[in-house]
């Protein structure tokens, strides 16, 4: 306690009150920085791994046989991927 009193010139109680509310407040300030950064990395990991599947999905789906096609409505192919594809987006990662 003492090197920060005289790291900062504190010499009343006033003086040490104001430099820990400060201190405080700056932390807080930081916690909040740190919280939002980190939703925002996470949230932008979450939508590139999304798309990262889809595109493999619709890849693969894409490159199957004539006869796959033609046996299987392509409406409910694709409401199926994007429904399985954004359950794993937002439910598991």
């Amino acid at each position: 306690m003492e090197y920060f009193i005289g790291v900062f010139g504190i010499v009343s109680d006033v003086q040490i009150l104001f430099t820990l509310t400060v201190l405080f407040i700056l932390a807080t300030l930081f916690a909040g920085l740190m919280r939002i950064l980190l939703l925002w990395v996470y949230t932008r990991f979450s939508y590139d791994t999304g798309v990262d599947l889809g595109l493999k999905l619709y890849k693969n789906v894409l490159n199957e046989k004539y006869e796959s096609h033609i046996n299987r409505n392509s409406s409910e192919v694709l409401n199926a991927l994007s429904t399985k594809i954004n359950d794993v987006v937002f439910k598991v990662i």
